[in-house]
């Protein structure tokens, strides 16, 4: 019984991680083919548009090593929904006018 209660939760969790990938990727490469949209709309310099569309990258870069050692730490299912909470915050943060002022020239 422990034997296929540990099986499926695995394979639980590597669902999880996946639905979680699936729904990462949209919100990523979604900003290159509109990046010249958001450039107008915002105002922003040609480098703060290259800028946006390089963080993310760079973000997965700088942070996939520190992912194992922090799920070693608290658990793989603790890193996942901590990971979604934070995703959770930035998706509510991302529409108010919060994130403007890392683009605006005026303050």
């Amino acid at each position: 019984m422990g034997l296929n209660h540990n099986k499926l939760r695995y394979v639980i969790l590597i669902a999880g991680i996946v639905l979680v990938a699936f729904n990462l990727r949209p919100s990523i490469t979604a900003v290159g083919p509109v990046i010249s949209d958001i450039r107008m709309d915002t105002g922003m310099s040609n480098g703060a548009a290259g800028l946006l569309t390089t963080v993310p990258l760079l973000a997965f870069a700088l942070l996939s090593p520190l992912a194992p050692k922090i799920a070693q730490r608290f658990g793989n299912e603790w890193t996942v929904f901590m990971g979604l909470i934070l995703l959770g915050i930035g998706i509510t943060i991302r529409p108010t006018t919060v994130i403007g002022f890392y683009f605006s020239e005026r303050y």
